[in-house]
Formats: C-alpha cells, sequence, structure tokens
C-alpha cells in the first residue's frame, strides 16, 4: 500500500525529523529529488562528520549510489532490460532477496 506522500511525490520520499520539528507540532519537509547533476554540489563525503570514522560508511553508500544509476542507465538504454509495467523495478537490497522493501 502506498503512502499519500508517496503518491504525492511519485517517488520515494525523502523527510527530515528531528527534535525541532517535534517541539515546534511542524510537519516533516519533505526533501526535493536531487538530480545527477546536483550530487557533485552536495556530495555526502563533503559534508560535517561528527565521528571521521563514518566517511568509510559513507563513502560506501555513495560507491552503491554510482553502481546503482550506472544500472539505471545501462537498464534504460537496453529496451530488452526493461521491467513489464506490471513489476516496478525495486534497488532495495531487500528486493534482491526476494522480501518486500
Amino acid at each position: 500500500m502506498e503512502s499519500d506522500i508517496s503518491a504525492r511525490c511519485r517517488r520515494r520520499p525523502h523527510l527530515i525529523y528531528g527534535t525541532r520539528e517535534l517541539q515546534l507540532g511542524l510537519e516533516p519537509p519533505i526533501l526535493r529529488k536531487l538530480e545527477d547533476d546536483e550530487f557533485g554540489l552536495y556530495h555526502p563525503g563533503r559534508g560535517y562528520l561528527f565521528d571521521h570514522k563514518d566517511a568509510a560508511v559513507i563513502g560506501g553508500y555513495v560507491d552503491e549510489l554510482f553502481q546503482i544509476n550506472a544500472n539505471l542507465r545501462n537498464h534504460q538504454e537496453d529496451p530488452a532490460q526493461q521491467a513489464p509495467p506490471s513489476q516496478p523495478l525495486s534497488l532495495t537490497k531487500s528486493a534482491k532477496s526476494g522480501e518486500d522493501a
């Protein structure tokens, strides 16, 4: 079942919700989609880190994003690889093991 937010965004929404929003009774802001050409401006590896040990974890996630992006581009360029409309493409790790995300 798809949430109202997902339906409005037409994608999986990314939200920010923390103590400030909770204390002020605010709804979580929905982040807009980060386009490929903007990734360099907001590269996760260049942000402030509270613990520098997190850099390796973040680097791994960035590598995964680049791999997913490359796979999507290859998939879009090869019509034979495209999923039928009745089976939407899922990029979650749990989908690879056959579980629902």
